[in-house]
């Protein structure tokens, strides 16, 4: 096994072996765009990701583009409160 992603109810888990990248396995669920990141920084391929991600969940592209939009909001939502002088909100808000 060299690059192996599952899916459970609670997320993503990683497991990568030489070739694909250092040895890691993922101790948490990961959001399908956290599990894209981590792999890229253990130096994956990205190709081998992608069609990693494909067989552990076909829909997972879909759940990562909604996860980049909200974190796109909410750093554009910082930025814009910051210019009007307003406080951050807290992450519970």
């Amino acid at each position: 096994m060299a690059l192996e992603v599952t899916i459970d109810s609670f997320g993503y888990h990683l497991s990568v072996s030489p070739p694909e990248g250092r040895p890691w396995r993922s101790t948490t669920a990961l959001t399908a765009t956290g599990a894209l990141e981590k792999l890229q920084e253990l130096g994956c391929h990205q190709t081998d990701a992608l069609d990693a991600m494909d067989v552990a969940n076909p829909g997972w592209r879909l759940e990562h583009d909604t996860e980049v939009r909200r974190r796109r909001d909410s750093e554009l939502e910082a930025i814009l409160r910051e210019a009007a002088g307003e406080p951050p909100l807290d992450e519970d808000d």
